[in-house]
């Protein structure tokens, strides 16, 4: 009878705990979605695949969904998710999970309802574990048609805030965001808001056109131009004065911002690296031949870009040298992606190529795949020539699954995690992921630039994130001691208390 009572509490406790949308697999939004059909949904769930959120934005322009996805981690913004394993089924509680009247569960509700549902389980004879996990915060940055941007969760769907950054049918390419900030065009206005709050630090009207999404160096938001210009705009001070570095050749990829330089291709077959600082030039590698995507970078001085005729080249960052050399005979016109050790480059009739980034050596090529979309430890996905969804072995390249996609959908690159995203032209957006990773998988192998101004203060101390300042979960058992006491002369009713194992 105890183990009853026990056991109903239980779950009475989680369901007052925890609402009826749960934090994980939630739809963020009531509104209708138009990614997946309900014919496509039998499609989803044959696939192994389940879907993470789906909501609505408003309408996206043609280029923005041509565009590469505006994802960014703040590695400040932690938040613990306790995670009970019951065989192969996991339940998660988050600290930022909501509650039946819509407010965050907090770190002591979260723990509750998870040790809650182990001791129902546990009383049920299962074999269940849990333990704790700390996750940063990833986000999206989202524009639409009208103007409007969108802070989102990237693991929930949930809007942080929005807010008008310019006029209606203005042109526009993605927002980019890190710890600090978000920066956002409409038509040739650049705004730079708080990315916590989302308010307007300041506005500046831009020289050049446009071409590709801003980036960020340690004291600078970058926007390269459509004359070859990249023009760099102090952070923290409106009234300083624009600086400008030109390239030759026309541009279309974003640059990229290393610890050692900013690089970025041309049409011509050139690849600038410039200073972190915006000060000048390191560097200019001639190819000869039209560089179509951005480059890739690999910690700790690692560039590769791939030509139009399908050269990967591998280069020294800060220096241009040239490590390695691999044609593929293929053409290129995408950017080559990097994860852990692994380089993946999609072809235009070749397919895709997955190559060993310390040697330049091929591990295996998998034909009729045009674009590389998302990977994890076992799988990667790509897109097919007939714009199907294609699960792939990350060892063998073989393809074990396709997955009919929505019409007139499209599928983004996602360089940042193991998630897949799936938006429509009429503004839905949906995330899946595979059923066993219940928490993203994150391979971003550049951490946030660093000011060298500040870099002479560092002590080598390493402080705690702000965001756990005086947190509960301070006065917590560790994660491998019993979650409370266990001596039954104090609680002669107690059962025996989780463990919280790594």
């Amino acid at each position: 009878m105890f183990w009853l009572c026990q056991a109903a509490c239980g779950w009475c406790l989680v369901g007052l705990l925890v609402s009826g949308t749960p934090l994980y697999g939630a739809h963020a939004s009531q509104r209708p979605v138009d990614v997946v059909t309900s014919g496509k949904e039998v499609e989803l769930l044959r696939s192994d695949l389940q879907r993470q959120w789906s909501r609505h934005f408003g309408r996206f322009q043609k280029h923005f969904l041509g565009s590469d996805l505006s994802q960014f981690v703040r590695r400040t913004q932690l938040q613990t998710v306790y995670e009970v394993r019951d065989g192969v089924k996991v339940h998660g509680f988050s600290e930022q999970q909501l509650d039946q009247r819509g407010n965050p569960l907090g770190l002591k509700n979260a723990r509750r309802a998870a040790e809650a549902l182990y001791y129902n389980l546990k009383a049920l004879g299962r074999d269940v574990t849990i333990k704790s996990r700390q996750i940063p915060q990833i986000d999206l940055c989202v524009q639409t048609d009208s103007g409007q941007l969108y802070r989102v969760d990237a693991e929930t769907g949930r809007d942080h805030w929005s807010r008008s950054v310019g006029r209606e049918r203005r042109t526009y390419v993605p927002a980019v965001g890190n710890e600090q900030y978000i920066a956002a065009i409409n038509g040739s206005q650049l705004t730079l808001l708080e990315t916590a709050t989302g308010q307007v630090v300041w506005q500046r009207n831009m020289q050049g056109i446009p071409a590709t999404m801003p980036v960020f160096a340690p004291r600078h938001v970058c926007v390269l131009c459509t004359n070859g210009g990249l023009e760099c705009y102090a952070l923290d001070d409106q009234s300083a004065s624009m600086k400008t570095m030109f390239s030759y050749g026309d541009v279309t990829a974003k640059p990229v911002v290393t610890p050692a330089s900013i690089c970025w291709p041309t049409r011509l077959g050139l690849l600038y690296g410039a200073s972190p600082t915006a000060d000048g030039f390191y560097y200019r590698v001639e190819v000869r031949d039209p560089v179509w995507g951005s480059a890739a970078y690999q910690a700790p001085n690692r560039i590769f870009f791939v030509t139009e005729r399908g050269d990967v080249l591998a280069i020294h960052d800060g220096r241009g040298d040239l490590i390695w050399k691999l044609p593929t005979g293929h053409s290129v016109r995408q950017s080559p992606v990097v994860i852990d050790k692994t380089l993946y480059v999609s072809t235009e009739f070749g397919g895709l190529y997955s190559v060993d980034s310390a040697s330049g050596s091929v591990r295996w090529n998998t034909g009729g795949v045009r674009q590389f979309v998302a990977a994890n430890e076992h799988h990667v996905y790509a897109l097919t020539s007939t714009g199907q969804l294609a699960k792939l072995a990350a060892q063998s390249g073989e393809v074990l699954q396709r997955i009919q996609l929505p019409r007139q959908s499209f599928v983004p690159v996602n360089y940042l995690s193991d998630r897949i995203f799936v938006i429509s032209p009429s503004g839905g957006m949906e995330c899946w992921r595979e059923p066993n990773y219940h928490w993203p998988m994150l391979h971003d192998p550049l951490p946030p630039p660093e000011d060298p101004a500040r870099k002479k203060q560092d002590n080598g101390s390493k402080s705690k994130p702000s965001s756990l300042e005086n947190d509960p979960a301070d006065s917590r058992p560790s994660d491998t001691e019993p979650a409370a006491s266990g001596d039954k002369s104090e609680n002669p009713n107690a059962v025996d208390d989780p463990v919280f194992v790594e």
